[in-house]
């Protein structure tokens, strides 16, 4: 088992991280209506114009210590367009931007 590893073992608890990683494309997921045939278990949907990629990180220590949410956008800069009015429940998120809206060593340090 990968914890019991001597290499593994020397690590202490606090320290051990567990990363969640998950992507989105702006504009995607909306209900729809489509014509396929029955036997296909997937149909690819071709929709208009670009989509802006979004990664959303979510990261526990093996304590039980949760760091803080981080939503990465793609851009220079986080913008105002990409929020609801009502930002109270975004308090303890964090957000940032990178050329394609993906995780970096250089946000990972932030």
């Amino acid at each position: 088992m990968l914890l019991m590893m001597p290499a593994i073992r020397l690590v202490k608890q606090g320290n051990r991280y567990n990363v969640d990683e998950v992507g989105m494309m702006e504009g995607i997921g909306m209900n729809g209506l489509f014509l396929g045939h029955q036997s296909k278990k997937s149909v690819l949907i071709r929709q208009p114009g670009s989509r802006a990629w979004i990664t959303i990180l979510e990261c526990i220590s093996a304590t039980g210590k949760v760091l803080r949410p981080t939503v990465i956008f793609k851009g220079k800069t986080v913008q105002q367009q990409h929020f609801p009015e009502d930002l109270d429940f975004l308090d303890d998120w964090e957000f940032a931007c990178s050329d394609k809206g993906w995780t970096s060593n250089k946000l990972a340090l932030v």
